[in-house]
C-alpha cells in the first residue's frame, strides 16, 4: 500500500501541530495502520541551516511561540532590500511626483534585530523558494516520505497552493484549520492561502475551530480522518 499523505494546514497557533498529536495517537488505536510518522516541510532547513549553520538553539526551532519568537543576533539591515521591503511591517507618505499635493504609502524598510521564527521565513521563502524552486520544501519531504515508506504520513505545516496541489496529485488530503488567533504577520507563508478554495477543491476539508478548545477540535477531527481513511485501509 502507497503511503497514505495527510497535510494540515493553517496560520500560525492554529492548531496544526496539536491536531497532528492527536492523530499519531488516534490512528493506531482505530485504523489498521501502525507505522505513522509526522513531517514538517522545514525539517531540513531547521536542522541543517538554522541551527548548524546559523547556530539557532532547539528552542528556537522547535519550541514554543514565545521561543521561536526570541530576538537572534542577526538584523535585517544585513539582508538585501528587496528583502526588507517584501517583509515591512509599516508604511510611510510620501509626496506623489506626478499628481501634486497627493501622497502615496510606501513600505518602510524592516531593520533591528531578527526573530527565529523571522530568520526561519526568510531563510525557506524569501531565499530558497524564491531563488532556487517554489517546490522545493514539499519536493524534499515527499522524497524522504518515499524513502522511509510508513503507512500514513502527516505534513504539519502546508503553508503554499503548490504544496497543497502536489499532495492532492499524490492522492493525499489537506485539512486546513480556520483558528487566527494571533496578531498580524503579513508574511507570505502565513497570508498566501487566505484566499484559497479549499471547500472547491478535491482531497480538502475545512475544519473550523475557531471557537473549539482542544478536546472539541479532537472530536471534530475523528468524522474527518474516518472518512479520508475508510476510503483508502480496507
Amino acid at each position: 500500500m502507497d503511503t497514505i499523505i495527510i497535510g494540515v494546514s493553517g496560520k500560525k497557533q492554529s492548531g496544526k501541530n496539536t491536531l497532528c498529536d492527536f492523530l499519531k495517537t488516534f490512528i493506531p488505536k482505530n485504523w489498521n495502520a501502525r507505522l505513522i510518522k509526522e513531517y514538517s516541510l522545514v525539517d531540513a532547513l531547521k536542522e541543517k541551516v538554522c541551527i548548524d549553520v546559523m547556530g539557532l538553539t532547539k528552542k528556537q526551532c522547535y519550541g514554543s511561540n514565545k521561543e521561536k519568537d526570541s530576538f537572534t543576533s542577526y538584523k535585517w539591515e544585513n539582508l538585501p532590500d528587496q528583502i526588507r521591503y517584501a517583509n515591512a511591517l509599516e508604511t510611510e507618505k510620501i509626496r506623489d511626483g506626478g499628481h501634486p499635493g497627493q501622497f502615496c504609502d510606501i513600505p518602510v524598510l524592516r531593520k533591528g534585530r531578527m526573530t527565529a521564527r523571522e530568520i526561519m521565513q526568510v531563510v525557506a521563502t524569501d531565499v530558497f523558494r524564491r531563488y532556487f524552486d517554489n517546490d522545493i520544501w514539499i519536493s524534499a519531504t515527499l522524497r524522504k516520505i518515499k524513502q522511509e515508506q510508513s503507512s500514513i504520513a502527516l505534513i504539519s505545516d502546508v503553508r503554499f497552493p503548490g504544496e497543497v496541489k502536489r499532495i492532492i496529485k499524490k492522492g493525499g488530503h489537506i485539512i486546513r484549520l480556520l483558528r487566527d488567533v494571533c496578531e498580524i504577520d503579513p508574511h507570505e507563508s502565513e497570508t498566501v492561502l487566505d484566499d484559497f478554495d479549499f471547500e472547491g477543491t478535491e482531497n480538502c476539508l475545512v475544519l473550523d475551530n475557531k471557537k473549539m478548545s482542544v478536546d472539541q477540535q479532537n472530536a471534530a477531527t475523528i468524522p474527518i480522518i474516518d472518512d479520508i481513511l475508510s476510503k483508502v485501509i480496507v
